[in-house]
């Protein structure tokens, strides 16, 4: 085998008798993908002439094995010049088989990579051999991948780009379900944890290069093939692990106490006495924190390194927390009982799952720093096997302020982005949320991961509340008639003519707003405990929104923007919100609260003076006027002789809300008075609608009509 190297092949290795015998091996095909050497034989054992063999071979270890390939590919002819298109799904090779005499071209498909557990059927293993040769040591990596490598005692592997895994796991041919894999670093911390499903498939995704890893289950089955995929960003698999060819990387423990990463104190009035060993280690600061995370108490190491920890109660769970750097120490640890008398030891060594290194100053805040500027969050919520689709996860800062709110997606991935650089952040999950288990990833401005975490190696980070406040995305009004007064576009964009919905919680939009010249717009008259959200148009997710709760008496109550109050604000084409919205019908409902004698009538007109409905009050002064839809402007005729009248009139939209209220009081401009001389109400009839356009709104043109469903002012009973 020769490597192809700065530009030229290197010079020729033998790949010794284990794969080379005393016939002739022919038409070598090597799949850079997966490592497998394909080739044709006639010194394996085989169906006779030239057959096609697979072999994969460990060099590190001097261990290989080779497989024929059987029928259909191998015949009693010669089976030859065997290859793979890039994809590893289909291939051609040629064969004699037709005539005995001249060869022809065959296709087949063949999906790759595979584990020699679940080799095809008509693969046999005919040779395994044990071969060690420190020339061919060289050739490790093209047949273990080229960017995947270990390290040097080969208990944890290392990913040369991010990467995702996707495993299986196997008793015989029987997939294993609802078994718990743990996914740990060279430290012993759990990175992420997940449960294999009913194909007994698992994944753990995004993580970063560099990292090193290795897996820990609850128990070992004789039986037991775990097969790994490495898949990178590009969806290419460039790594291949199991627990038979690399057995010392899967570890078997019992995983409730080493989840947790904490022990139990079972005697009263313990202390703790430890010793960092090692140079430079004094005045370092020891956390001992409990099972949740939180900081019980703190110590610092003396001259020697030595620490302490006095008077601690029983039946308690802990750890430690130290100071991250980039080498590693021991540390060893005394437990010992009120008499001094030692009565536990371990070290960071053999319990590596009870010592976790930090930056002591985010731990003690319960957040953790982004380290490169506009970086995004990219997590996943998972429960058992099933991911979490709609569910809320906030993001705050140190002081515990709102970032931001992103909802996972129906694989229940959640992202934030354009996070600036030495930001302190925490996550805010709801309390019933606990049992999730939480991935996270940082990547920079170029998707490249920086820093993966998550809720079992991080609890600090990830706070549990009720979100009941924040309503599901939708504000609740706090009192009786809030307006919100808004502006959009903040800084030079255009901000003129564009148009902002409002919605009520079943997702029906109420209103629909405008935006002046300066990209003001406003919603009124809105009632109390009633919940809202706001609509705007695509492309408008990095503009400013700002919008400000106002009381009647324009007090502020609360300013809200699309940043800050993510969860409030969706975004889509406003043309089929338009267009759904103006279909809506509205009802026209009256009173009369002070009548007079005569024609109690009332003619709904519109902006040409033209008749479009008349009808008459009942004996309490009430009238309605249904279905009427949206149009330019409207006025309303009343007769000549109730000049004196008192009316009030709502206009109610078709999902219940009233969008415009006017009294003849209050607004005059709105009331025309003329003699209608009408005899009964059977006499008055609908026009036809069909003969109006509907037109745009232009609220600078509002003058003397009442514009549905626009305006919006308060009822005087």
């Amino acid at each position: 085998m020769s490597q192809f190297v700065r530009g030229q092949f290197t010079q020729p290795i033998n790949l010794g008798a284990g794969i080379n015998t005393t016939e002739d091996e022919r038409t070598p095909f090597f799949d850079t993908s997966t490592g497998y050497l394909f080739f044709s034989s006639k010194g394996h054992a085989g169906l006779g002439a030239m057959d096609i063999f697979l072999t994969r071979v460990n060099w590190g270890k001097g261990r290989g094995k080779v497989f024929n390939l059987g029928k259909p590919y191998n015949t009693p002819f010669n089976d030859l010049y065997f290859s793979l298109n890039n994809e590893g799904r289909k291939g051609t090779f040629t064969s004699n088989r037709a005539d005995h005499c001249c060869y022809q071209p065959y296709i087949f498909k063949l999906v790759t990579p595979f584990s020699y557990s679940e080799l095809p059927s008509h693969f046999v293993e005919v040779e395994a051999f044990d071969q060690f040769d420190s020339e061919l040591l060289v050739l490790r990596q093209s047949f273990n991948y080229e960017a995947l490598a270990f390290n040097d005692t080969k208990t944890e592997f290392i990913l040369k780009e991010d990467a995702d895994l996707e495993g299986k796991l196997l008793s015989g041919q029987v997939p294993i379900s609802r078994r718990k894999i743990l996914l740990v670093d060279t430290r012993g911390e759990v990175v992420s944890s997940t449960i294999s499903d009913t194909r007994g498939e698992f994944k753990f995704r995004q993580l970063p290069a560099g990292g090193q890893y290795s897996f820990i289950m609850e128990q070992n089955d004789p039986q037991l093939t775990v097969d790994v995929k490495l898949i990178n960003q590009k969806g290419s698999i460039f790594g291949r692990l199991n627990n038979k060819e690399e057995p010392d990387l899967f570890r078997f423990k019992p995983l409730e106490n080493y989840l947790a990463g904490v022990w139990r104190l079972d005697i009263p009035e313990a202390t703790i006495s430890g010793e960092l060993v090692g140079s430079a280690l004094k005045e370092e600061k020891i956390l001992l924190v409990d099972e949740e995370g939180r900081v019980v108490a703190t110590s610092q190491t003396d001259d020697r390194g030595k620490f302490l920890f006095k008077n601690l109660p029983a039946g308690e769970k802990y750890a430690f927390v130290l100071r991250a750097r980039d080498t590693p120490i021991t540390v060893n640890v005394d437990i010992r009982n009120e008499l001094g008398q030692v009565v536990r030891s371990f070290s960071s060594k053999s319990s590596k799952e009870l010592f976790k290194y930090r930056k002591l100053e985010d731990y003690e805040s319960g957040s953790w720093t982004i380290d490169s500027q506009d970086a995004i969050i990219s997590g996943s919520l998972v429960a058992g096997t099933l991911t979490i689709g709609n569910q809320k996860v906030l993001l705050l800062d140190e002081n515990g302020k709102l970032i931001g709110v992103s909802y996972t997606d129906k694989k229940g991935v959640f992202t934030f982005k354009e996070l600036p650089a030495g930001k302190k952040l925490s996550f805010l999950i709801d309390e019933s949320d606990t049992e999730f288990n939480i991935d996270v990833a940082i990547l920079d401005e170029n998707g490249n991961i920086t820093t993966r975490f998550s809720s079992n190696n991080r609890q600090e980070v990830f706070k549990y509340k009720e979100l009941k406040e924040f309503a599901n995305g939708y504000y609740i009004i706090p009192q009786a008639n809030v307006a919100f007064n808004g502006i959009i576009g903040l800084g030079n964009s255009v901000r003129y003519g564009r148009f902002i919905a409002l919605t009520g919680n079943s997702g029906e939009i109420i209103e629909l707003a405008e935006t002046t010249n300066e990209g003001n717009f406003a919603f009124n008259g809105l009632e109390k405990e009633k919940a809202y959200a706001f609509i705007l148009p695509s492309g408008y997710e990095d503009k400013k929104v700002e919008i400000k709760v106002m009381a009647s008496n324009n007090r502020i109550i609360e300013v809200l923007d699309n940043q800050l109050n993510a969860e409030l604000f969706r975004y889509q084409d406003m043309s089929n919100a338009i267009d759904k919205y103006y279909a809506q019908s509205s009802t026209i409902c009256g009173q009369f609260t002070s009548m007079q004698t005569g024609i109690n009538s009332v003619v709904l007109v519109n902006e040409y003076g033209e008749e479009l409905a008349c009808v008459d009050a009942n004996n309490y002064g009430y009238f309605q006027i249904s279905d009427v839809p949206f149009f330019n402007g409207y006025q309303f005729m009343l007769d000549g002789c109730n000049t004196e009248a008192i009316l009030s009139v709502e206009v109610v939209n078709a999902v219940g809300a009233t969008t415009a209220s006017v009294n003849t009081q209050a607004d005059t401009e709105y009331f025309v008075y003329q003699d209608l001389n009408l005899s009964s109400v059977s006499d008055k009839q609908w026009h036809d609608w069909t003969a109006f356009t509907r037109r745009a709104i232009n609220i600078s043109s509002i003058v003397t009509e009442l514009i549905l469903p626009i305006l919006s002012k308060k009822l005087i009973s």
